[in-house]
């Protein structure tokens, strides 16, 4: 039963999952995993507060039956669990009951986890020439009409993209595709991704002018689902010729949803963080930066800056709604690696067919050029005027014994270790 249920969910068949993970809870009243799977899969795409007080009821029971086993994989199974349900009680705001559960020393901030978009004057909304000096920034209204139809025909929920990926089996790793930008564009989507070049560098991120290649990927993802906060890297934070990970000039995150409109106040899923953290810094950045979810907004941001996305908070505005991104990196110069499996810096598939051929797009399109792109932008673009600055990034879980220990957190150099701070996600 089990076994199904997690095969239901490898195929992105979360309504089967669904059923499939009740079934194994019915028919396994032992399982800490059956009841963290269904957990997991109630608290992602909750269509009411009714599920989510399931979730956390199933989450503890979890917790209870891994702790009375001996076994290594039953503990580890209660582990996660424990961190499930401590996500979930920090996203509802019940820190104190989520500080005890966490399991660390420190944890992303109150205001990370437990976010608001609302327009009251004390969250964070930041005045343009704040949003002038940040490393990053967006535009909404960002792309033509043309352009975001083929985006969300080939990165659709329901896409074959997704399915010829296994994108959500959980070994499914991480998989990109990289592109020159010397020589004139063979198809479509070359042509629109050296246009994406001119619009960032031109409205955005001026870095991105110098890129010789382009990388990208794209996500799918439940409301509650996050990414762990990462750099973005080449071979995903393998040592450059200097013996340091390199990383992108520019980062950009396209916005699509699955055809909703431009109203940002209920966004499936949660908001993108941004931070003023680069590798090797000596010292630990304060604040950082959250963007809300919204169709056709484009976001960029210095490419050596510490980023990731924070789960969805309580129930999800649209049952069955996705998350729907495509990240696009402006590289000055990144190794194509051709392999057969999926995987890091891939070639473009040669010859093209099944979503490689959909995507690609036929022979460049003069509606999707550099001068139609520039115009919509200067013509329906609007600079986003949504970031929302969050002044403690990090915080102490239990601020005096940290004092005690000597390891408060204001006393810490860079970042702290990835094993003593709680993402929860």
């Amino acid at each position: 039963m089990l076994a199904a249920a997690r095969a239901r969910e490898a195929d992105g068949d979360a309504a089967s999952a669904l059923t499939a993970y009740r079934a194994a809870v019915a028919g396994l009243p032992g399982s800490a995993r059956a009841r963290l799977g269904l957990a997991r899969l109630l608290a992602c795409d909750a269509v009411a507060e009714a599920e989510l007080c399931e979730s956390e009821a199933l989450l503890r029971e979890a917790v209870r039956l891994s702790a009375a086993s001996s076994k290594a994989a039953e503990r580890r199974v209660g582990a996660e669990a424990q961190s499930a349900l401590a996500l979930l009680l920090a996203q509802a705001g019940r820190d104190a009951e989520a500080g005890k559960l966490m399991g660390r020393r420190y944890r992303l901030g109150r205001r990370v986890l437990c976010y608001t978009f609302g327009e009251g004057g004390e969250d964070g909304r930041l005045s343009a020439a704040q949003l002038a000096a940040l490393p990053c920034a967006a535009l909404d209204r960002a792309l033509p009409p043309s352009v975001l139809s083929h985006l969300d025909a080939c990165f659709a929920p329901a896409a074959p993209f997704w399915r010829e990926h296994a994108y959500h089996a959980p070994d499914t790793g991480y998989f990109s595709y990289s592109h020159s930008l010397a020589g004139a564009p063979v198809t479509a989507w070359e042509a629109l991704l050296r246009s994406l070049r001119a619009l960032v560098a031109a409205r955005l991120q001026p870095a991105a002018a110098a890129a010789t290649h382009v990388e990208w990927w794209a996500h799918c993802r439940p409301h509650g689902c996050g990414h762990q906060l990462h750099y973005d890297s080449d071979a995903e934070g393998a040592p450059g010729a200097d013996g340091a990970p390199r990383h992108p000039l520019a980062s950009c995150v396209v916005f699509l949803g699955d055809g909703g409109g431009d109203d940002v106040a209920a966004p499936v899923g949660g908001p993108t963080l941004v931070t003023l953290q680069r590798r090797g810094d000596s010292s630990l950045a304060p604040d950082a930066f959250l963007l809300a979810p919204a169709r056709n907004r484009l976001l960029a941001f210095d490419g050596s800056r510490l980023h990731g996305v924070v789960p969805g908070r309580g129930v999800s505005p649209q049952p069955g709604g996705r998350r729907v991104t495509l990240m696009v990196a402006f590289w000055d110069g990144i190794e194509v690696r051709p392999a057969e499996a999926p995987g890091a810096s891939r070639p473009f598939p040669q010859p093209a067919s099944g979503w490689a051929a959909a995507l690609a797009g036929g022979a460049p399109r003069p509606e999707w050029g550099e001068t139609a792109l520039l115009a919509h932008a200067a013509a329906e673009g609007r600079p986003c005027c949504s970031l929302r600055r969050v002044e403690r990034l990090w915080e102490d879980v239990d601020a005096g014994h940290n004092a005690a220990e000597g390891c408060a957190l204001d006393s810490l150099v860079g970042l702290p270790h990835y094993d003593d701070a709680f993402q929860g996600f």
